[in-house]
């Protein structure tokens, strides 16, 4: 299966996955699924972090 990895600066963006990945800017995320609706989109994301014990929503 074809892979891409990114580094992208997210900060000037206002949007939920900029704040977490500048909470949590060491941590790696992968993308698992996204699905487009009327109301925005639904993302299934992995999040591999150093920070274990702290949750992601």
């Amino acid at each position: 299966m074809p892979r891409i990895r990114l580094q992208l600066d997210g900060t000037a963006v206002d949007g939920w996955l900029a704040g977490i990945s500048t909470e949590f800017p060491d941590a790696e995320f992968r993308l698992l699924a996204t699905q487009l609706r009327d109301e925005g989109a639904h993302v299934i994301l992995e999040v591999r972090t150093s920070k274990g014990d702290e949750v992601v929503r």
